[in-house]
């Protein structure tokens, strides 16, 4: 089945929501701490946390992913507990929930990003990561 619009995508979680005052080693505590429940199989599975979006009224204001945590701390000497979300964070870069599944998935190869948020207006909707992409991107390819 094609899937056309990013509305249309069944996505999973593979990304959390954090404070803007929460250091980093918080952050990476959370993304390496979060789980998730597989109901039908009755099992714990964990699956990778890809980003980390610090909200504001619904709308994300700021995403922070593994390569960040690394830049900011590690290839800089720093101490992860000293540095707070708000300070590093990036921009986010957002789509539409209307936009074509093609947009998307262009969207993260040409940024060379791990995770896109979908917003309806300002408000998050969903998070699409590259894991989400690469099916897409199979599918759009098979017609």
């Amino acid at each position: 089945m094609l899937i056309k619009h990013v509305k249309d995508i069944d996505v999973e979680d593979e990304y959390i929501i954090v404070e803007k005052e929460e250091s980093l080693y918080e952050v990476a505590r959370k993304m390496e701490a979060a789980e998730r429940g597989d109901v039908e199989h009755d099992e714990i599975m964990v699956h990778p946390i890809l980003a980390a979006y610090v909200m504001e009224e619904g709308s994300p204001i700021g995403f922070i992913d593994r390569d960040l945590i690394i830049e900011e701390t590690i290839l800089k000497g720093k101490n992860a507990k000293q540095i707070k979300a708000k300070d590093v964070m990036k921009k986010p870069l957002c789509c539409n929930v209307n936009d074509t599944t093609r947009d998307v998935v262009n969207l993260i190869i040409d940024n060379g990003i791990l995770s896109v948020a979908v917003c309806d207006g300002d408000q998050l909707v969903s998070v699409i990561s590259v894991y989400d992409a690469v099916f897409l991107n199979e599918t759009l390819n098979e017609f």
